[in-house]
């Protein structure tokens, strides 16, 4: 499970996108702030995931105990909630993630469901890191420029 890397309250689950639990009653248009960034293929695929659940049930601070699900890694076609008065998940096939009594809280996964950041690579000590460029040495004086031409001769003067 990993936390820092998602937005808060957020919980980004290794190979299974970033989740959210909702609080009770509230469905995952309302998480999402809006209905057309839940990515309702994922939920009904993944909501139910062991590792899903697993990390929903840490960020909740919740005892693990593998009675409190059941119906796990399967596709709900309707809603897979946690009961919150008896702390048990369940695929509940006449809700949805949009629509659900207050008893419960859906897990919700939002478009864009982001990766989390890769961090930069290493160089291999092999190759030194790159520098700047030398500085070029300053360029020499240009030449003198040549002296000017000297005047044409004047002609000689007319003979009588």
């Amino acid at each position: 499970c990993v936390y820092d890397m998602f937005p808060a309250g957020f919980v980004g689950v290794s190979g299974l996108g970033c989740w959210r639990l909702g609080e009770q009653g509230q469905s995952c248009a309302d998480v999402c702030s809006d209905i057309g960034l839940v990515d309702l293929e994922n939920i009904r695929a993944r909501a139910s995931a062991t590792p899903v659940i697993d990390c929903l049930v840490e960020q909740l601070g919740l005892e693990f105990r593998h009675e409190i699900r059941d119906e796990v890694n399967v596709i709900c076609e309707g809603a897979y909630l946690l009961a919150t008065v008896i702390e048990r998940w369940h695929c509940y096939p006449y809700f949805t993630p949009f629509a659900f009594p207050t008893i419960f809280r859906a897990p919700c996964m939002c478009f864009p469901s982001p990766p989390p950041p890769v961090p930069p690579s290493p160089l291999p000590p092999s190759i030194p890191p790159p520098s700047s460029p030398p500085a070029s040495p300053p360029s020499p004086d240009p030449p003198p420029s040549p002296p000017p031409p000297s005047p044409p001769p004047s002609p000689p003067p007319p003979s009588p």
